[in-house]
């Protein structure tokens, strides 16, 4: 395995094996099942970890993984699929959990329980394009770290998909019902719906392959303003300046170099304070940083490369890319919205 836990952290074999002795962690543990593993180093193979006493590197399989694998092999030979479990790719690279042979080209169904980092999902996915395989993940919901939670988005935010019937969703095992559990979200976090499906009918409709196509047809629906009292919206404002946080100070430093004062902030855009799927940002903070592009007169063509600048992009499949320009152009005509909301109360107080 090329993964392991140092502090609770994910830790990759090369970069430790780059470390000075002194300065390697004191112990790591398997990312599957917890237990010790120890850094392997040699002249002939890039550095791995292995359970310590044993003798190769391959982890223990939890009890979870071993048995739906199986019963996804056996389920789709059963439907007329060719079906090969653990089939190594020619490189020795990777190992597919069950590859599966459709008339839409090639899979490899990957059964995630464990915590990977974001780089290593893409990583993957890049290995198995090399090999014309498309990487389908289905992710253990019963696990706390793969549960659709703002906490967790960062990390879910990789195995996130697209399809013009379900829209934006995140694809697990059920193992209970033995079907895939398709969870629909939108880009604001909020769960749309759930879908449960054979595996043998989300094959096909990862064959029919619509991601490429110009935009959802539900596309989203604008979030209602928080009723929050006058007083909540004073602290909010207040805790900007005195407990900011990283995209607090983020904003503060974009709005310092445009000259603009904290004061200037209408508390209508802190009624705002929804999570983000697409961005670690809050609504909020979006909200008026593109206010603040129409005051800058930046283009529609241009406001996306600054937003780039501004904004903390979560890693994103980019079969996703159509998903997030129109969530990007909900949030614009959001903004205009409230921006108007807010001149119109200003004419009326005067």
């Amino acid at each position: 395995m090329y993964y392991a836990l140092s502090n609770n952290q994910p830790v990759r074999a090369n970069e430790e094996a780059l470390k000075p002795i002194v300065a390697r962690a004191s112990h790591y543990q398997c990312v599957k099942c917890g237990r010790p593993v120890q850094l392997i180093t040699s002249r002939h193979r890039r550095p791995y970890f292995k359970h310590a006493g044993t003798s190769n590197s391959t982890p223990a399989e939890s009890a979870w993984h071993a048995a739906n694998k199986r019963w996804l092999a056996a389920a789709l030979a059963r439907a007329g699929y060719v079906t090969e479990m653990e089939r190594h790719m020619p490189d020795g690279e990777r190992r597919a959990d069950v590859y599966v042979l459709s008339k839409g080209g090639a899979y490899t169904i990957e059964l995630q329980s464990s915590l990977i980092p974001a780089e290593e999902v893409r990583r993957r996915e890049q290995d198995y394009q090399k090999h014309q395989l498309e990487v389908l993940w289905l992710l253990n919901e019963q696990q706390p770290h793969y549960q659709w939670y703002a906490r967790n988005f960062q990390r879910l935010v990789p195995f996130l998909r697209m399809n013009l019937t379900f829209g934006v969703y995140l694809p697990y095992w059920d193992a209970i019902e033995e079907r895939v559990s398709l969870i629909s979200v939108d880009g604001f976090g909020h769960i749309v719906q759930r879908w449960l499906v054979s595996i043998s009918d989300y094959i096909a409709m990862c064959d029919a392959d619509d991601s490429t196509l110009p935009e959802l047809t539900h596309g989203y629906i604008l979030p209602d303003a928080k009723s929050y009292a006058s007083l909540q919206l004073l602290q909010r404002h207040t805790r900007l300046l005195r407990q900011p946080t990283r995209a607090d100070k983020q904003l503060l430093r974009v709005l310092y170099q445009q000259r603009i004062a904290t004061d200037a902030l209408a508390y209508d855009y802190f009624r705002y304070d929804y999570p983000c799927v697409f961005v670690q940002e809050k609504l909020h903070h979006v909200l008026i940083y593109m206010t603040l592009l129409r005051k800058l007169n930046i283009s529609r063509a241009d406001y996306r490369r600054q937003l780039v600048q501004w904004l903390h992009f979560r890693p994103f499949n980019p079969e996703l890319q159509v998903a997030v320009s129109q969530w990007l152009n909900t949030v614009w005509q959001l903004s205009k919205r409230v921006e108007n909301q807010i001149a119109s109360d200003l004419k009326e107080e005067n």
